[in-house]
């Protein structure tokens, strides 16, 4: 700022040199010095039309042109994700959700606003796929609940099959929530404050999906093998295998039986003990479809009731974790 009093004079010649070397610095640029390329300084779109599916616990939106990614922000934990889809079990009530487009290319920019969905739970405690894993979940709080298995109410106790990540470990957890009040459904238990929480099993996961490959020997134990006898058709709903030692496996499981128009659903562990190990390393898989390769004892069954056929009926066709791989578990 210049003093009060003192004069400031630009003369024509001072003008004419700057001027000049304006022009001077626009003729040796070029006009692409002032006219940039379409992309340059662009911004990606934000995310539109944010969706929640309850039957495959997705988050979905409409995909960003340009984007290579997108990153998502659950309830304050950040997520990059490849697709404009995410799996999510929503573990409270109100579960706040935000999304951004990222070119990682560094020729778009990300948008400096988030895209938001709040998803809110039926506050009327319904049974359903996700207010039985989130009830689930806050009872196990510390743990991770990825995937349930099955889940009935026997005894006063809610009791459920699972896969957690515990203390960074993938765990199947047997729970049970165990009521001072008389519970006789799911819906009770949703309804009423559990006492406790008993830890009854848990198990190290085994890394091939096995209950579908069980029911290909069409050769079952005890009451599986009574329903089979009778004339029911199998078909899994929801399963996860465990490892016990190098030959023993252990198969939990929700399954549907179907004969004509009679339905079933059931609750099923059964330890598969696998013969004569192969120096081969025959695959397990192979090996679980061959009745003369397999002994099995039915370790619990129980046959679903009430809204415990509900739940099942609601764990059909949900998108779940599955801790396998593709290739099979060798021997």
């Amino acid at each position: 700022m210049a003093k009060k009093g003192k004069k400031i004079i630009v003369t024509l010649a001072a003008l004419g040199t700057a001027a000049a070397g304006i022009f001077a610095g626009y003729k040796l640029l070029g006009q692409d010095a002032f006219n940039h390329s379409d992309n340059d300084h662009k911004v990606l779109n934000v995310v539109k039309n944010i969706n929640y599916n309850e039957k495959e616990n997705l988050f979905t939106w409409d995909s960003v042109d340009h984007a290579t990614s997108y990153l998502t922000n659950i309830n304050g934990q950040e997520q990059k994700v490849d697709t404009n889809e995410m799996y999510y079990v929503p573990m409270s009530t109100t579960t706040e959700f935000k999304v951004k487009a990222i070119d990682e290319t560094g020729t778009y920019a990300t948008p400096g606003t988030w895209s938001t969905y709040t998803y809110t739970l039926d506050n009327t405690k319904q049974v359903s796929f996700s207010s039985v894993s989130s009830y689930i979940s806050k009872a196990m709080y510390g743990d991770t609940l990825k995937k349930v298995v099955s889940a009935y109410v026997e005894d006063n106790s809610l009791y459920s099959d699972c896969y957690f990540v515990s203390d960074g470990e993938d765990q199947l957890i047997s729970i049970s929530l165990n009521y001072d009040t008389e519970v006789n459904s799911i819906y009770d238990c949703l309804n009423n404050k559990y006492d406790t929480v008993s830890i009854l099993h848990s198990y190290s996961l085994s890394p091939y999906e096995s209950a579908s490959y069980l029911l290909k020997s069409n050769s079952f134990d005890g009451e599986m093998e009574q329903r089979r006898l009778e004339g029911y058709e199998f078909s899994v709903v929801s399963s996860q295998a465990t490892k016990m030692e190098n030959d023993i496996f252990n198969i939990f499981a929700t399954y549907k039986l179907t004969k004509g128009d009679d339905v079933k659903y059931i609750q099923s562990n059964m330890l598969c003990y696998i013969t004569n190990p192969s120096n081969e390393k025959a695959n397990y898989t192979s090996k679980l479809t061959n009745p003369d390769n397999v002994k099995l004892r039915e370790y619990s069954y129980h046959e679903l009731k009430g809204d415990e056929i509900d739940f099942a009926k609601s764990m059909e066709g949900v998108k779940q974790n599955d801790y396998t791989v593709d290739n099979g578990y060798e021997l």
